[in-house]
Order: C-alpha cells, then sequence, then structure tokens
C-alpha cells in the first residue's frame, strides 16, 4: 500500500473514516483504522478494493461524472451521499467528501466519510415524536400551545394547535404576529392573577395553574 506521510496520523486516529484512493483507477491506497473497522473487513481484502466496490448502489460511471470536475475545473471538493457494504452484508449510510491532492509523488483522492447512523435514527425517532404529538393533539379538546416568557418580559406563542381559532376566535398565526392579544382578552379583573401565577411559575419553575 501506499502510505502518505502527511495523513498517516489522520488515518491512524480520525473518527471519521479516510480513504486515499488512486485518480486513474479508483482503488484504495489507504484508509483510516475506523474505515477498516466500520467496514468489518480484513485488511487484505480491503486493500485490493475500489471505492465503487463499497457502494454496491453506484457505479464506476457514476464515480467518474462525479470526479470529473475536480480533475478538470478545479472543483475543491464533491460531496455524495452513499450506503457502504460492509463485509457481514450489512450496510449503513455515509457522507462522502472528496477532493484532489497532490502528496508530492502525483495527484490522489482524499475521501473522508461521516457516518450518519446515527443522525438518521435521531431524525427518524424526531418524526415519530412528531406524529405522536400530532395524533395526540388532534385528538384533545381545546387549546394546546407552547407558551415562552422572555428575560425582558415580553412573550410569544411558538406552538398552537388548530384549537385556537374555535377556543379564542382568532387565528394561531394572528395570535402568533401579536401575543398580547392573549392578555387583552383576560377580563381586567382576572389579569393580575393570571400575571401573577406566570410570574411565579418562571421564577420556581414549577407548573402553571390558573383560573379565570
Amino acid at each position: 500500500m501506499r502510505h502518505l506521510p502527511v495523513v498517516s496520523a489522520m488515518l491512524e486516529n480520525a473518527f471519521d473514516e479516510i480513504y486515499v484512493v488512486d485518480c486513474a483507477t479508483l482503488h484504495l491506497l489507504d484508509f483510516s483504522q475506523s474505515a477498516l473497522a466500520n467496514l468489518r473487513y480484513d485488511r487484505a481484502t480491503l486493500a485490493g478494493m475500489r471505492l465503487p466496490d463499497l457502494t454496491a448502489d453506484l457505479t464506476l460511471d457514476i464515480y467518474d461524472a462525479l470526479l470529473c470536475p475536480l480533475d478538470t475545473n478545479g472543483v475543491n471538493a464533491a460531496r455524495l451521499d452513499v450506503r457502504h457494504q460492509r463485509g457481514d452484508g450489512t450496510s449503513y449510510p455515509l457522507a462522502l467528501r472528496i477532493s484532489r491532492v497532490d502528496d508530492g509523488t502525483g495527484p490522489v483522492y482524499f475521501v473522508m466519510g461521516q457516518d450518519l447512523t446515527e443522525q438518521q435514527e435521531t431524525a427518524r425517532l424526531l418524526r415519530l415524536s412528531e406524529a405522536r404529538f400530532s395524533a395526540i393533539v388532534s385528538n384533545t379538546p381545546g387549546l394546546v400551545y407552547q407558551f415562552v416568557l422572555q428575560e425582558n418580559g415580553a412573550v410569544s406563542f411558538p406552538y398552537l394547535s388548530e384549537g385556537c381559532h374555535a377556543l379564542l376566535g382568532i387565528g394561531a398565526d394572528q395570535l402568533q404576529a401579536d401575543a398580547a392579544r392573549f392578555v387583552a382578552m383576560i377580563l381586567p379583573e382576572d389579569r393580575p392573577s393570571y400575571l401573577s401565577a406566570m410570574n411565579i411559575s418562571s421564577r420556581t419553575k414549577k407548573n402553571w395553574n390558573w383560573v379565570g
């Protein structure tokens, strides 16, 4: 294998996957320990592979089209989301950033890969949580809202359910544009208790319960 002194420390210690790739053949010239661990190949097998061999869903022609601007137009880097195939048959999502560099003996592609597994799982769980929240809110009578009290005393409603208009007679967008309208709807004799309960909750970090 061809070892590059400039990146040798990165190859050993990098958390992200790193590959040094031959520009002409796309064979792997070197790779980081993290790439070897993630792909679950033995070193000899991985050393004999090309970059497209790692991504079964991408052909050599696709890689050629992606890398051509790096070779001819002086583009700094190419980016691509792929799925890498492990030696055990499983796969995982990866974001590749490919640059063309010269190590003193000729040009090579320097490829950095960020494993997106955790990021995509977090996004999936967030979508699931939002779907559950929407289902709960849509079946909850009345108004469900998020209320924010700023340090300067200003208030806002980042979220208002569809029950806003039915309960208050104004649209959610109108109340979000002018949050003061909510306090204005409270009877004058009830406003002091409302504001007092709000401030006590803010100060003590306890639940805010108010009837008016």
